[in-house]
Formats: C-alpha cells, structure tokens, sequence
C-alpha cells in the first residue's frame, strides 16, 4: 500500500500541476508541500497546520478530503499507546499567590489617616459657610416727603 505523500504526489501530476503552481493556489510553502509528498509530516510545524494543508492541498486537486485526512491520521497515530504504569506523576502546575483577604496594617492604617483628614477639610470648609450670618436687609432709602 502506499504512503499518503506519494498518493498526493500521484494525483497532483496526473493533473499536470506542479509544485509551484500547487503552492500559489493553496498558498503553502513549497516546502512544506515537498514534506507532504515525501511522508515526513514530523516535520511539519504541528498536526493542526498539517491537517489544513492536506485539506487545502485536496480541495486544489478536486479531491474528497476526508478519506486524505483520516490515511493521515491512521498514518501518525503511535502504533501502540504508551504502558500504562500505576504511579502517575503529578502534573506541575503554575503556583497561583493567594490575594490577601484585607490590606495589611500600615496600608490600611495610611488610608485611614487620609479618608480622616480630607473628612475634617472638607468640613473645615462647608461649616463656615452655613454659620455665616445672613446678609443685613436692604436700607429703605428714604422717601421724600411733601411739607403740608
């Protein structure tokens, strides 16, 4: 049987396209698509690129694409999955800080200080203001009176 690079490499010349007319039309670097047609898919940039590029590389040929996808996945399964051992090593993970509950001491304490003192200007201010007396009444201008 063979491989899925020489497959692809098969269709794509019996088409008469080449690599680099292959390469406009599905914008993949010519590169990788001579890494396709010679089965190295370990050396493409990861699975996911891989997988689109020979759904790219199907649809230019007029090819089913799901059958190209699913060679390429019998193609780079692990022939056997790893021995499961009992021990299981933990999984590192990142260490996340505890927030503290409550602003420590002298931090709180600053606030404190600066809330009380704005408090006290602002009151050193608006008090004043309503103590004031009121403004004193008009003077009645004196009227002119006719001697009778």
């Amino acid at each position: 049987m063979e491989n899925l690079g020489e497959f692809l490499r098969q269709q794509r010349e019996s088409k008469n396209v080449s690599i680099e007319e292959l390469a406009t039309r599905t914008r993949i670097a010519v590169r990788f698509i001579k890494l396709i047609e010679e089965n190295q898919f370990d050396q493409l940039p990861n699975a996911v690129s891989a997988r689109g590029f020979l759904r790219s590389y199907a649809r230019c040929l007029g090819l089913d694409e799901v059958p190209i996808l699913n060679r390429f996945s019998e193609a780079t399964q692990p022939s056997e999955p790893p021995p499961v051992t009992g021990k299981e090593e933990p999984v590192p993970s990142y260490i996340q800080r505890k927030q503290p509950d409550r602003l420590p001491f002298p931090l709180w304490a600053a606030f404190s200080v600066v809330g009380v003192i704005v408090l006290f200007l602002v009151l050193a201010f608006v008090i004043p203001k309503f103590r004031q007396a009121p403004p004193p009444p008009p003077e009645e201008a004196p009227t002119s009176r006719s001697e009778e």
